[in-house]
Parts: structure tokens; sequence; C-alpha cells
């Protein structure tokens, strides 16, 4: 059996719609398995180099838990990742991974779960409710806490709209901060005041590099 599923990037916080609204952009990562070739994980695209080809691959992760959430058993296969969406970039690649291995998982265990129940696991396994919700759906989604659990309502936006995707070179500052903030809990220096010392000191530097640098740029030698 041979199963493919195109996941689409998405953009959460949108406007006023912080962590519940969000938008599946015509973006795309493509995942397929098949269970007649040799296990084993294949990655091309984005995030070739550093995505992780074990068991602790999202996409394999998320075909796992939904395996252990429903009880069912899963035949060996080849996963292969066919990404387009820029990792760690504010696109969804972690949401496109965790759909479509549900999706992939939830075809291969033949569990035919209702989208409310997938929507539900997928957030709790990606955190962001948003991002999997367009994902799930497409367009645009508002995704909201019940007392069922999660919810999403699809609205259609105006097809006048046209996204422009803008990928930073550099690394998102969310990004910086949560692996600064890994790192002082290794080192269990986080809700220290040597921990804080340090941190406003590393992250600062930059910025107090960048603004001395600028100021004297405009200094003239000749008259130091």
């Amino acid at each position: 059996m041979k199963l493919t599923v195109r996941a689409p990037a998405t953009l959460a916080n949108l406007g006023p719609g912080f962590d519940c609204l969000a938008l599946a952009v015509d973006l795309a990562n493509e995942f397929t398995v098949d269970t007649r070739a040799e296990a084993g994980v294949e990655i091309e695209g984005e995030g070739a180099d550093e995505l992780p080809r074990d068991a602790s691959n999202l996409v394999l992760h998320s075909i796992a838990h939904l395996a252990g959430a429903v009880g069912g058993s899963l035949p060996e296969f080849a996963l292969r990742c066919t990404n387009h969406i820029p990792v760690q970039r504010g696109l969804g690649s972690s949401a496109s991974a965790v759909v479509g291995g549900l999706l992939l998982g939830d075809r291969l265990l033949g569990a035919e779960l209702s989208p409310g129940r997938l929507l539900e696991v997928a957030a709790s396994l990606e955190g962001h409710a948003d991002n999997v919700a367009a994902c799930l759906g497409g367009g645009l989604a508002l995704a909201y806490l019940s007392n069922e659990g999660w919810r999403a309502e699809r609205l259609e936006p105006s097809p006048e709209l046209t996204p422009v995707i803008l990928v930073p070179l550099a690394m998102p500052v969310v990004v910086l901060a949560l692996g600064t903030f890994q790192f002082f809990i290794q080192m269990r220096l986080n809700g220290t005041l040597i921990g804080i010392a340090i941190a406003h000191g590393v992250l600062g530097v930059p910025f107090v590099f960048l603004t001395v640098r600028a100021a004297l740029s405009k200094l003239d030698i000749a008259l130091v």
C-alpha cells in the first residue's frame, strides 16, 4: 500500500487572532508511506540536512502517537518527506509534519477518526491549534477551546487576498529565546540572578555593538 498526503504551510496569529486565527497557503510538504518498501526515512528539500531520520522524526512520531492513542498496530513502511516549507521560519512546518503524520496514520490504521478528533490529537501534539486547524481544513481557520475540546470553524477569505511570504535569513527571535531557555534549564541557570545577568549580557551585546558601531561610523578620526 502506498499513501501520499500534502499538508500546507500556515500563517498564524493573524491580526488580533493570536493563537486562534490561521490561514493555509499554497505551499505544502508532501509525505508518502510505502508498506512494500524497506523501512526507513528519506527527506529531501527544506531541512534535509537537519531533520532527524529516526523515531524522533515528527511525522513518524505523529504516526506512532496515533497508533498508541487508538490502540492499533502499524505495518512496517518507508517514509518519504518532500519538504517545500522552510523550517523554523513561522510557516507551520511542524504543523504540516504533525497533520501529515496523523492523516497517514489514520489511513494505515483504518481508524477513520473524525475531523474534530484529529484536530484534538494534532493540537495536543503540536501545541498550536490554530496552525493545525488551518492545515487540516484549509482556508482561513478560527480555532477555539470548547467544553468538548478543541474545535475549529472554517472561514472563507476574500479572493482578493494574496499572501506574500518573506522568509527571514536570520533565526527568529522566538526560536533563539526558546533555545536559550532550554540551555539555561540544562545548566540549572533558569530563575537565578547569575542566569539573568548572563542572558542580558549575551543577548544584549549584539545590539550594543550595532548601536556603537553606527555612532562611531560618523566619527571623524582626525578629531580624536
